[in-house]
C-alpha cells in the first residue's frame, strides 16, 4: 500500500475523531446514517442517556436496534474512533482485511475472525458489531446498496450457504487491486468517480 493510499486512509481517521469529537457532527451523522435515527434519539431521550451512550454498546437493553443506511456507494476505513456497537443495515456491507484482523460479533453469540487477505459479504439486515481495531489494522468497509449488488454480484448469493448472515471468501491479488482502486477513485475529485466507480462493478471483478 503506498504513500497515496495511506494519506486516503489517515484523512478517514482524522475525519472519524473530528465527528466523534463535535457534538452537532456526531448528531447530524446519527441522522443521516440511521434509517430509524427518530426512534433512537426518542428512546434515547426517555430514557436520560446521551446517543453516545447508546452507541456505546455499554446499554445492554436498549430497545431500538440501529438500522444502518445509505443509497450511494463507497469505501470506509474502520477507524480506531469507531466503537462496537449491534446494529444491522438496508445495504451489502463487504468487509476486508488487508492488514492485521477484524473480529465480527452477531447477535446470536457467534463471531469470526478475519485475518489479513480474508474478507466477508455482510448481507441485508444481519445484525452484527465489529470489534475495535488496533491502530496498525487496516480494515475496508465497502457499503454497496441492493440496487447495485443485483445488477452485477447478485447471482452469488443464491448459492451461499450462509445465506442468513454472511459469504467468506478469500481476496486474489487482482481483486485486491481492483479495491484499492476503487478506493483511489472514490477519494479523488474527478468529477466522473461515480461513472469510473459504476464501472468496475459493471467489471464483475473475481474475488
Amino acid at each position: 500500500m503506498n504513500d497515496t493510499f495511506l494519506t486516503i486512509l489517515n484523512k478517514h481517521e482524522s475525519d472519524d475523531k473530528r465527528q466523534v469529537d463535535t457534538e452537532k457532527l456526531f448528531l447530524a451523522a446519527i441522522k443521516n446514517e440511521f434509517a430509524n435515527s427518530k426512534e433512537i434519539f426518542e428512546a434515547v431521550k426517555q430514557l436520560n442517556l446521551s446517543v453516545g451512550d447508546f452507541l456505546s454498546g455499554r446499554i445492554k437493553e436498549f430497545p431500538i436496534l440501529p438500522i444502518r443506511q445509505s443509497d450511494i456507494f463507497y469505501i470506509k476505513k474502520h477507524t480506531v474512533s469507531q466503537i462496537p456497537y449491534f446494529h444491522s443495515h438496508t445495504f451489502y456491507e463487504l468487509i476486508y482485511v488487508h492488514r492485521g484482523k477484524c473480529i465480527q460479533h452477531f447477535k446470536d453469540g457467534t463471531e469470526l475472525l478475519l485475518t489479513a487477505g480474508k474478507c466477508i459479504l455482510i448481507l441485508p439486515s444481519c445484525v452484527h458489531k465489529i470489534e475495535k481495531c488496533n491502530r496498525s489494522d487496516i480494515i475496508l468497509k465497502f457499503v454497496i446498496p441492493i440496487n447495485i449488488f443485483d445488477s452485477t454480484g447478485g447471482k452469488i448469493i443464491e448459492d451461499c450457504a450462509y445465506q442468513s448472515k454472511v459469504l467468506f471468501v478469500n481476496v486474489t491479488e487482482t481483486a485486491e487491486f481492483a479495491i484499492l482502486k476503487l478506493l483511489q477513485e472514490q477519494s479523488s475529485n474527478n468529477k466522473f468517480k461515480n461513472l469510473l466507480i459504476q464501472s468496475k462493478h459493471n467489471g464483475r471483478q473475481k474475488v
